[in-house]
């Protein structure tokens, strides 16, 4: 992987803990819709790289990360410090998180911060490579006050007639509205026609997998990657 300095363009809070930030892309780096870079931390005298998916599609002018914040993490005490000009060195691209071309429908299956890398790979298809198969996500969180890129979503919803997508909670309030429960409660009855990419933790992605696996879906074109 190569490395690279650039500037923070700006630096956005989603939630309480999720951070939206904009990097100036770099001449000449290029990278697929769901790959990650690893972005330089500073610790004492020294120095540790951390991954982030990459939230932005190939065709942005800028690099998009969002980032989850933890109260002892190294990379989050940059990121709560850190302003835009500010620069940042990362090494990248890496990964194999990428959509495959295939005729089938496109399931997205993401929790938390898990998002990041599916809104990049979903806007690229949609936008960028005009798909139009039929294409779907369901995001999922443990609060109503954790759900982030809402109206994006929605944005994407209205202008691609072969986007849907739904939001789930697992423990909302009681004035919630949409759907209730865990991801696992909204996976369809037959899942044997689509390719499913999955983001999230551990625990998660082996359930969607077992779950898709007893509904009929080929586990070749079961993709995911875990955070």
């Amino acid at each position: 992987m190569e490395t690279y300095t650039t500037r923070l363009l700006s630096k956005k809070y989603l939630t309480k803990h999720i951070l939206e930030l904009r990097l100036e892309k770099p001449q000449n780096f290029e990278f697929h819709a769901g790959q990650f870079i690893q972005v330089k931390a500073p610790i004492g005298d020294t120095h540790i790289y951390r991954s982030y998916s990459i939230s932005s599609t190939p065709s942005d002018e800028y690099l998009e990360l969002c980032v989850k914040l933890y109260d002892t993490g190294v990379a989050s005490q940059l990121f709560r410090m850190i302003e835009p000009g500010s620069e940042l060195t990362f090494k990248g691209p890496a990964g194999r998180f990428t959509v495959e071309e295939t005729d089938s429908d496109l399931y997205f299956v993401a929790t938390g911060v898990g998002l990041a890398p599916i809104m990049g790979m979903i806007e690229d298809e949609l936008s960028n490579k005009k798909n139009t198969q039929k294409i779907h996500l369901i995001f999922g969180v443990r609060y109503d006050t954790d759900i982030f890129w809402n109206d994006r979503l929605k944005a994407l919803e209205k202008n691609h007639s072969n986007f849907t997508y739904s939001v789930t909670v697992s423990q909302p309030h009681d004035e919630w509205t949409g759907l209730r429960g865990r991801v696992t409660e909204h996976i369809p009855e037959d899942t044997s026609t689509i390719h499913a990419y999955l983001c999230g933790s551990m625990d998660m992605i082996k359930s969607v997998r077992d779950m898709l696996g007893q509904r009929g879906t080929d586990m070749r074109t079961v993709h995911f990657e875990i955070f």
